[in-house]
């Protein structure tokens, strides 16, 4: 063969493949600046297709951060389809305040709408709780939900979990509210359920809980039934006290106790009950 020859194979073999690369990697540019308009855009290989997409405001602090390993996308692409995706969202100060990591995820930039499914895990800064749930949705500036199995543990050795079958962390992202608790423990051997849990917050820990839509309570050998309970949490995190409210009725050895306050001391096992009380031995 010709050197002439030999020349004209070469350019006919490698320069579409120059081309298909470079037209790999302008796509990929332009499905990070296409799907969020106000975005820091993060170099990456045509191979490795991932996106950092990192949303700035009006006074240029970073309020989130979505990271996928790889991506997919459709025609328009205004889908993106993720693999491996961690979302972090900041506060005022840009500091990191929560991370939600998952397998897979899908981002709709018409409808702002950001879908994680696959083993999805919520965790706070300066807080040792984990939060899962089979699906999480989060949409900027709305609180995110947690549906199907969700589970709670509110310290790092894994004890005290709490399970619900929906999540609702507050757009304070300090909150949360979990419908349909299961029975769990939260503090030794106390046990609760009921419909509603909601989680107040306090610098990372939890100051309160309030039992709503009906509550059941059992701890040592006293059980409480009303349809609120509030749960005081000690500077350790623990539950120290319990006020049931709303036709409150205590079982203790024996002795069924009704009034229109409950109170149970967790750590004596001790009821103090206040207005219109009402004692029954079985």
């Amino acid at each position: 063969m010709s050197n002439k020859s030999k020349i004209i194979v070469a350019l006919f073999v490698f320069v579409p493949i120059f081309l298909v690369l470079g037209a790999s990697y302008i796509n990929s540019a332009k499905l990070i600046n296409d799907f969020e308009e106000t975005i820091e855009e993060k170099p990456t290989t045509p191979e490795a297709a991932s996106i950092e997409v990192a949303e700035i405001d009006k006074l240029t602090k970073r309020s989130w951060k979505i990271k996928a390993k790889s991506s997919t996308s459709n025609a328009d692409l205004t889908v993106v389809q993720g693999k491996d995706v961690e979302i972090f969202i900041y506060d005022e100060n840009e500091n990191e305040k929560v991370k939600i990591s998952a397998a897979n995820a899908e981002m709709n930039k018409n409808t702002n709408i950001n879908t994680l499914t696959g083993n999805a895990v919520v965790t706070m800064a300066n807080s040792p709780m984990k939060l899962k749930a089979n699906k999480f949705v989060v949409v900027k500036g709305k609180p995110i939900e947690g549906t199907g199995n969700v589970q709670l543990w509110l310290n790092a050795n894994g004890s005290n979990l709490v399970n619900a079958s929906r999540v609702v962390i507050q757009e304070s992202l300090d909150d949360m509210i979990f419908y349909g608790v299961a029975r769990s423990p939260v503090s030794g051997d106390t046990l609760i359920q009921g419909g509603v849990l909601s989680f107040i917050q306090n610098g990372g820990r939890v100051s309160k809980y309030i039992l709503s839509n009906g509550s059941w309570v059992q701890s040592g050998g006293t059980t409480c039934t009303s349809s609120r309970a509030d749960f005081a949490v000690d500077g350790t995190g623990k539950v120290s006290m319990a006020t049931f409210t709303g036709s409150p009725v205590a079982v203790q050895k024996g002795t069924t106790i009704r009034a229109n306050v409950i109170q149970y001391q967790i750590a004596s096992k001790k009821v103090k009950a206040t207005g219109n009380v009402k004692t029954q031995v079985n």
